[in-house]
């Protein structure tokens, strides 16, 4: 379960205790100070509360359950309010009960997803609705101020849902994006690695990973500066985009280092693309001029897929390319 899913029930349940503790409340009230007719529905109301109280407590265990049971016994709940608005004396009260409804449809409105929250909060209203009309003196003006204030708070509480999971999901895609290169971060690169091996696998080829390193990098920034280091890094991530394909996965790890995740049929092709990769850093038309020494390794056949053991792999052919004397490949052959 996601950290975004984690807050969102988190959300979710605190809004339902508040409305099922204000509704308890209400109950308990009503219960004891107020007159029916029929007087049995005194009994409801004691019991709605009781109910209420209950709910507040097992919400979290009646959510494991799913939300299908939640959404019941909001109904539930809807359903005792109407009976207690319908009854409750003097019948002006009732019309007052009937903005018990705007309260659980704004409150539906605030955690549920768009069209099962729309629906429930729609019932709510037409509840409410029905309340005034029925229990007001004034049915036309109350039912109108009642549906007015209603659509407009159900809008302002969508809309503003919406502003915030707009602003929430730039966020998270620009903490995956490295500010420099523009390119995806490692932040980025475990949900997107996870979804190309499951391409690769499902295609019946592997994916593989290469590590390009810029040689000698820490030269141009003491020789020249880390805006001309800075210069480096971003021509490297553009023209590397351009040669690899649209299917990959270009990624900067950090510093000098970056990392592309190709499917491939088999080790040849994984060093043909390293290679053109290679090729194209070292014909970089920019000052000053650099290399890459690049490592490659394939998704181990056989076993469950694991990120950090094909960075690992790739990680040490690097190294080999490197003793190898720089400006030069090695890919893993197993």
């Amino acid at each position: 379960m996601t950290s975004y899913s984690v807050k969102q029930i988190a959300l979710q349940v605190s809004v339902l205790r508040l409305i099922s503790v204000g509704l308890a409340l209400g109950f308990t009230t009503v219960s004891i100070v107020a007159s029916f007719d029929p007087e049995w529905v005194r009994g409801v109301a004691a019991v709605s509360a009781v109910f209420c109280a209950i709910f507040v407590v097992v919400l979290g265990w009646l959510r494991e359950r799913g939300e299908l049971v939640v959404r019941l016994v909001l109904v539930a709940l809807m359903v005792a309010v109407s009976t207690i608005a319908m009854t409750i004396q003097p019948f002006q009260f009732g019309a007052l009960a009937g903005f018990v409804f705007l309260g659980i449809a704004v409150g539906i409105a605030s955690y549920e997803r768009i069209v099962p929250g729309t629906v429930l909060a729609a019932l709510a209203l037409l509840l409410g609705v029905a309340a005034i009309s029925l229990r007001s003196s004034v049915i036309v003006p109350a039912a109108a101020v009642f549906l007015t204030v209603g659509i407009t708070s159900l809008y302002a509480v969508f809309a503003f849902r919406r502003l915030l999971e707009s602003s929430a999901a730039t966020a998270i895609a620009e903490s995956a994006k490295d500010p420099l290169t523009g390119l995806t971060n490692r932040r980025g690169m475990v949900l997107a690695v996870a979804e190309l091996s499951v391409i690769a696998e499902s295609s019946g080829q592997r994916l593989g990973c290469l590590i390009l390193d810029l040689d000698r990098f820490k030269l141009v920034n003491d020789s020249n500066g880390h805006e001309a280091g800075d210069r480096v890094l971003v021509a490297t991530a553009q023209r590397v985009s351009e040669v690899a394909r649209r299917s990959d996965l270009f990624i900067r790890l950090g510093g000098e280092e970056f990392a592309l995740f190709t499917i491939v049929a088999g080790t040849d092709d994984l060093a043909l693309i390293a290679d053109r990769l290679r090729e194209a850093i070292e014909q970089l038309d920019i000052e000053p001029r650099v290399t890459a020494s690049v490592g490659g390794a394939l998704q181990r056949e056989g076993v469950q897929f694991d990120l950090d053991d094909l960075l690992r792999d790739a990680d040490r052919q690097l190294y080999l390319a490197k003793e190898a004397g720089r400006n030069a490949v090695s890919i893993e052959t197993a």
